[in-house]
C-alpha cells in the first residue's frame, strides 16, 4: 500500500515509485485498487494513446498512464499548488511526454480543438462538472470515434445524453465508469428506377456498403417512365442481386427523394456516375434537394471501368434482340429479362 500523503504508481516503466501528495480542498486520489481496475479496462488502449487529464490533481491518473506507454497526456488542473506539484512529480520521474496547463477545467474544454483517445474525468464531487464536462467533450467531439472516458463521480450522477458505459464499478457512493460515445448510424440511400438492376448497380452497393453503417436501396415507382418492370418486379430482382451485401435494405417508393430520405431519417443520397455527361444533370439534382431538405448530403461513386458502359436501357435493348447479358446482369435479372422477351 501507498504511504500516508504519497501515490504509487502501479505498473510500468515507473513501477513502484511513490510520489508525494499534498492535502488540498476536494482532492481525492483514485485508490490503488479502483487505479488497477482502471487500467485493466484500459490495457489495450493506453499504449500509443494520447490522454487528457482534466481534473488532475495528483497526477495519479496521467502518470500511471505515461508510465504504461501513453503517447502523450494533457493535465489540466487549476489549483497552483497542485500545478506545481505535477511539475515537481514530472521533473522527478523524468516525464517528458506530457503538457500541464494552469486553468479552468471547462474553460479550457470550449477553447481545446484538440481530440484525445482517452479522457480522464475526476472533478471535485457536488458541483455538476461530469455533466457540464461531458456535454462539451461531445459538443465539440474531442473524443475520438473509439475513445474512452474514465469518470470517478458520484454514484448519484447522471450521464448526459449520448454517452454509453462500458465498465462500471463501485465503491460505497462512488462510481467507477468507462464510458464511450453513442455513435449514431449514417444511412444513405441509393435510389433509382433500376428497370431492371445491373451489375453496375450492385457495383455502386457494394461501394457504399464500406462507407455507411446501412443503405437503403430504394426502387421508384415512376409513372412518368413506362418501366418493363413492374415496382414490385424491380424490388424482387434487386433483392436477388444484393443478397449478399448483409447492410442493405431493398424498399420502394412513390415519392420526393427528399421525403423517403426524412422517412428513414437517412443523412446521404448515393448518386452513381458512369461518365462526365452525368455530373450535369446529378449536380443541379443535388443543390436542388439540399435547397428542399436542408443538411441533405449527395455522395458520387463510380463503378469499376468495365461497368461504366452498362445502363438498365442498354441491357433492356440487348435483351430484347435476344443478346446475351449474363456480363451485365446477375442470373435471376437474366432469366426474368427472358421472360420479358421470349424467343
Amino acid at each position: 500500500m501507498a504511504l500516508p500523503g504519497k501515490i504509487r504508481i502501479i505498473a510500468g516503466q515507473w513501477r513502484g515509485r511513490k510520489l508525494d501528495v499534498m492535502d488540498a480542498e476536494g482532492l481525492r486520489p483514485t485508490p490503488d485498487r479502483i487505479r488497477e481496475t482502471l487500467f485493466n479496462w484500459l490495457q489495450t488502449l493506453i499504449p500509443a494513446a494520447n490522454c487528457l487529464d482534466l481534473y488532475a490533481g495528483t497526477g495519479a491518473l496521467a502518470f500511471e498512464a505515461l508510465s504504461r506507454e501513453a503517447m502523450s497526456v494533457v493535465m489540466i488542473e487549476n489549483n497552483p499548488s497542485l500545478v506545481k506539484q505535477l511539475q515537481n512529480h514530472a521533473t522527478t520521474l523524468k516525464s517528458d511526454r506530457h503538457e500541464i496547463n494552469q486553468t479552468d477545467a471547462l474553460a479550457w474544454l470550449k477553447n481545446n480543438d484538440k481530440t484525445f483517445d482517452i479522457i480522464f474525468l475526476d472533478p471535485p464531487f457536488n458541483k455538476g462538472l461530469v455533466e457540464k464536462s461531458l456535454q462539451i467533450i461531445k459538443d465539440k467531439q474531442l473524443l475520438n470515434a473509439n475513445g474512452r472516458v474514465y469518470v470517478e463521480a458520484e454514484r448519484s450522477s447522471i450521464l448526459p445524453e449520448g454517452w454509453q458505459v462500458i465498465k462500471e464499478k463501485h465503491a460505497g457512493q462512488v462510481s467507477a465508469m468507462l464510458i464511450s460515445r453513442i455513435i449514431k448510424m449514417i444511412r444513405a440511400i441509393y435510389p433509382g428506377t433500376f428497370d431492371p438492376i445491373t451489375n453496375g448497380h450492385v457495383d455502386i452497393m457494394q461501394r457504399a456498403s464500406g462507407l455507411f453503417e446501412q443503405t437503403i436501396f430504394a426502387v421508384a415507382d415512376n409513372t412518368s417512365k413506362k418501366a418493363l418492370f413492374s415496382v414490385e418486379e424491380r424490388a424482387a430482382l434487386a433483392k436477388e442481386a444484393l443478397a449478399h451485401i448483409s447492410n442493405v435494405e431493398v424498399v420502394t417508393f412513390h415519392s420526393l427523394i427528399t421525403d423517403l430520405a426524412k422517412k428513414y431519417e437517412a443523412k446521404v443520397i448515393i448518386r452513381g456516375l458512369r461518365a462526365v455527361s452525368d455530373f450535369d444533370y446529378e449536380f443541379q439534382m443535388a443543390g436542388m434537394n439540399r435547397q428542399i431538405l436542408p443538411g441533405i448530403e449527395t455522395v458520387f461513386l463510380t463503378p469499376e471501368d468495365n461497368l461504366s458502359c452498362v445502363s438498365s436501357s442498354l441491357v433492356r435493348e440487348i435483351a430484347s434482340y435476344h443478346g446475351d447479358v449474363s456480363k451485365f446482369v446477375h442470373a435471376k435479372v437474366a432469366d426474368a429479362l427472358k421472360t420479358k422477351f421470349p424467343a
